[in-house]
């Protein structure tokens, strides 16, 4: 199973995570200014209960070796599940994955391999720490990450609040214990922009940014997604648009 495959499917996972269920009062509803601590409350508050999740996602993959690009049919049954189906040309499928909180199962039937493995492994593997409450619960409505209240440093420009669970300045890294965690939220409508992680000790980076957003089923949820994953000796880069976005289907 090759590291390609890993990444590709982090990325789908995390487009997931992005597509938070936030409701609003409309999608004109614009928020007040107030303090990072008060953002990262907002987020939490804002989100909604959901059960499951489907959608059919294009995607572009690409790293120093090779670009592909592919469809991806994606459903998720809460605190349960996650299927992928991804699909080549002329719609044969070419890989099948089964995500669960404490097993990760993929088909790769171009290279006729099988993965049976965990979120550990994945998160060695791709170069970025994921687990699937990570992700479950950016989903639901909170970001990639689990903030501490006493730990959330922020800054504000003139479109977006910048948090970080560490201080913008001053900040030792080779003493650092830990990832480093950066979010950017929009001031407006408190959408998330961009998300950020780093592993000073290992030198791994991943970033995720949501350049376009969609109001569906009374929800704000990002459309186009860009997420990159680089170490000392890799970068791979993943872009994602979402179509036919179905929450809660009875």
């Amino acid at each position: 199973m090759n590291r390609s495959l890993f990444v590709v499917l982090l990325g789908l996972l995390l487009f997931m995570a992005a597509c938070k269920s936030r409701k609003l009062a409309t999608p004109d509803t614009v928020y007040e200014e107030m303090k990072p601590i008060k953002v990262v409350k907002t987020l939490e508050d804002n989100s909604t209960t959901w059960d499951t999740y489907s959608s059919r996602i294009s995607s572009r993959y690409k790293d120093e070796y090779s670009s592909l690009s592919f469809t991806a049919k994606v459903r998720m049954k809460r605190d349960s599940i996650v299927w992928v189906s991804i699909t080549a040309a002329l719609g044969i499928e070419v890989v099948r994955a089964q995500i669960m909180p404490d097993r990760v199962l993929v088909i790769n039937r171009l290279d006729r391999t099988y993965l049976d493995s965990d979120f550990n492994s994945l998160s060695r593997k791709i170069g970025a720490p994921v687990t699937f409450s990570t992700l479950q619960n950016a989903f639901s409505g909170s970001s990639l990450f689990e903030w501490k209240r006493s730990e959330v440093f922020g800054q504000t420009d003139s479109t977006y609040y910048v948090l970080s669970n560490h201080r913008p300045v001053g900040l030792d890294t080779a003493r650092f214990n830990g990832f480093l965690e950066k979010m950017w939220v929009g001031i407006d409508r408190l959408e998330i922009a961009k998300q950020e992680v780093v592993d000073p000790v290992q030198n791994r980076q991943l970033s995720v940014q949501n350049t376009e957003f969609e109001w569906v089923n009374d929800r704000s949820w990002p459309s186009r997604l860009s997420a990159v994953a680089r170490d000392s000796s890799n970068r791979t880069s993943v872009q994602m648009r979402a179509n036919k976005i179905e929450t809660d289907i009875v």
